[in-house]
């Protein structure tokens, strides 16, 4: 399990040691390095994501100007080393997520489905979603977006008051999500 760069940890576990791993848990996980480094500049998918940037640069440890080593970006693209035989993910994504493109998580839950229907990438919102509240990564794995949220799934999504965007229906919808994915066991 992890979240933000915790979830880019536990993807990079689950990606890189899939004999150790039974699942995984990601929470607004960045999962394309790669992606991320291409398009975030003027007129690309992430334009609005350069603080990203400076945050992969930073765990990279690279410095202002330095370049970066492409066998680093590609071991952290995990789309290279997932298919359907790998280890369960659950993905929970916010839709409006400011600080991890949103559609991070949607390549991760695609290379589980490399010849069925995927998610077209978004970079900034999920789709509203096919075929209810979630997307099947694989046989056993679920993406689930959060309507409405920004990075760290913001207080709004909880029930502890009411969403602003989609009143406490919105925050009650939210808490089902998370009580259901941890209910589901893994086999």
């Amino acid at each position: 399990f992890g979240q933000s760069a915790g979830a880019h940890l536990s993807g990079w576990l689950l990606s890189h040691r899939q004999n150790q791993i039974k699942a995984a848990m990601l929470y607004y996980p960045p999962t394309d390095f790669e992606k991320i480094v291409a398009e975030v500049r003027p007129g690309g998918e992430y334009a609005n994501f350069e603080r990203s940037l400076g945050a992969l640069r930073q765990f990279l440890g690279l410095q202002p100007g330095d370049p970066y080593d492409l066998n680093a970006l590609r071991l952290n693209s995990f789309q290279h080393f997932i298919d359907a035989s790998s280890p369960p993910i659950f993905v929970l994504q916010g839709n409006k997520d400011n600080t991890v493109p949103a559609d991070q998580a949607q390549l991760i839950c695609n290379a589980y489905n490399p010849s069925s229907k995927t998610i077209a990438s978004r970079a900034t919102s999920l789709i509203n979603f096919i075929d209810a509240d979630n997307y099947r990564c694989g046989s056993a794995g679920t993406l689930t977006p959060v309507p409405h949220a920004n990075h760290m799934l913001d207080l709004s999504s909880f029930p502890t008051r009411t969403c602003t965007a989609r009143g406490l229906l919105g925050a009650w919808s939210s808490r089902a999500v998370l009580v259901s994915a941890c209910s589901v066991p893994y086999q």
